[in-house]
């Protein structure tokens, strides 16, 4: 019966974070402090991973495939949040939406986004580097969010960029838009790229898991194959930007 219950919950969490995503690529040109909230809550819920009730079903098979599309879905929607499909496919907006500016056109939401990314994914940095195969990856995939960032921190202008020296320090001082080229995305991107960071074995393990298997979707039919090929489009996006 709980087991049955908890089975419920989750897949009312994957419906309700399914209607979220679905908005953000509706609506690429929401609000910064939206972006940033979402970023943080996903991150801060270990990407969903931090279920109170787990341990009631944390041996049945189907809450843990929900489980895992919940954690894929929360990512996704964190790099879609992080703005990335402007900076794919740009509308040549003017920075502004109904609702005020972007993440994008905001410095000081860009740059508490990146003390939060570059706080939470200290210990990226401190995995020891090798080539064994026994290595253990990060349990999180933090690094495909850092490879997210590092994206988007490489296509703004001198003028929105973090500092380059301490990140914990917001600089809220005018910039000089003249600046030498910046190389801040250098950190994330060197955190996502370790080898011992799991950047590609996690992608491997997202773009093949539950999370894209329409056929047991929460969806059926056509809107299913839909959802499947909308979940990966922000994922393909930020590959496609990396080979840039």
């Amino acid at each position: 019966m709980l087991t049955r219950r908890a089975t419920l919950q989750l897949r009312q969490q994957e419906t309700l974070l399914d209607l979220l995503f679905l908005i953000l690529y509706q609506f690429t040109t929401r609000p910064a402090a939206v972006s940033e909230g979402l970023v943080k809550g996903a991150v801060l819920s270990g990407f969903g991973t931090m279920q109170a009730n787990g341990e009631i079903w944390e041996a049945d098979a189907e809450c843990q495939r929900l489980q895992l599309r919940i954690r894929d879905l929360l990512l996704v929607i964190a790099v879609e949040a992080l703005c990335l499909a402007q900076i794919v496919s740009p509308e040549g907006d003017d920075g502004d939406s109904t609702f005020g500016a972007t993440l994008l056109h905001s410095r000081d939401r860009l740059h508490a986004v990146h003390q939060f990314i570059m706080e939470q994914s200290e210990d990226l940095d401190r995995s020891p580097e090798g080539h064994d195969e026994q290595i253990i990856f990060p349990s999180w995939p933090m690094p495909v969010l850092c490879l997210a960032w590092a994206i988007v921190l490489r296509s703004l202008p001198s003028n929105l960029q973090p500092p380059s020296g301490d990140y914990f320090n917001l600089d809220t001082t005018d910039m000089d838009a003249d600046a030498d080229e910046h190389v801040v995305f250098l950190g994330a991107a060197s955190r996502a790229l370790r080898i011992s960071s799991g950047l590609f074995p996690w992608l491997e393990v997202i773009l093949e898991g539950p999370l894209f298997e329409a056929s047991k979707d929460a969806f059926s039919g056509d809107l299913a194959v839909d959802m499947a090929a909308l979940r990966r489009s922000p994922i393909k996006g930020e590959l496609f930007e990396a080979r840039m």
